[in-house]
Parts: C-alpha cells; structure tokens; sequence
C-alpha cells in the first residue's frame, strides 16, 4: 500500500470519510476541512494542516503577533500567517514522524485537538468569529 493510502486508511479508521488528491488525503472533521500531506520522498514523514480565510479587519501586524505568541505557548502546532494578493490566510499545521504511516494512528484524535486547540486560541485573541471556512 502507498504512504498516502495508509494515511487515508488512519483516518478511515478514525471514522471520518476520507478523499485522496495526489499525495494528500482530505477529510472534515465538525465541519472543519483538514488536509494530511504525505510526501513521496519522505516514507516517514507527513503534515496535518487546517487553514482558514482571514478578514481584512484586522491589521496584520496583529494576525501575525498573535501567530507569533500562539507558536511559544502551544506545543507542537505551527501557526502561520500569509498574505496573497487578494486573500489573507492562517494555517495550523502538526508535523509527524514515524517509522510507519500506521503507527500515529493512536494519537490522531489528539492531534487533531491540538489543532482545533491552537486555531481556537489564536482567534479568541485576534477577533472572535474572524475565520471563515476555506
């Protein structure tokens, strides 16, 4: 079986659906898209990620010391903030390792809360209700 099928059959397994687009298994959890990336260089490696549209409300520097103090407090979630010409952006992302794509499988429902965890904090301090649904 392939790195990216063994990650979508995790998180089957989890009981979510579960869609596969190149080297990426897609699936929703509470109305939440999440994407797990695998790469074809990198058997052991794989990055969960969830991303949300941001406001113009806010100005940047804010979104982006909120991102800043999210990454010292919170373990393991990355939390990254960008900037395309028409569109801002807030990605969350847990890198995992193991030595096979099976073996996360007791922790994902923890790192998907880690993930719902940092997004939740980051908004509560920049402006409640700013994500939208990518």
């Amino acid at each position: 079986m392939s790195i990216v099928g063994a990650l979508a059959e995790v998180v089957r397994d989890a009981g979510y659906i579960a869609g596969v687009e190149d080297a990426t298994v897609l699936f929703k959890s509470e109305g939440t898209a999440y994407r797990l990336e695998s790469f074809g260089d990198d058997a052991g490696y794989a990055r969960l990620i969830v991303g949300f549209l941001l406001s113009a409300g806010v100005p940047i520097t804010v979104l982006l010391e909120a991102a800043n103090e999210q990454n010292r407090k919170t373990k393991s979630v990355k939390t990254v903030v960008y900037e395309l010409p028409e569109t801002r952006h807030a990605a969350f992302s847990v890198e995992l390792f193991f030595a096979e794509p099976g073996a996360w499988a007791p922790v994902f429902e923890r790192t998907l809360a880690a993930l719902r965890h940092a997004s939740d904090e980051y908004f509560a301090t920049v402006n409640p209700g700013l994500a939208t649904d990518p």
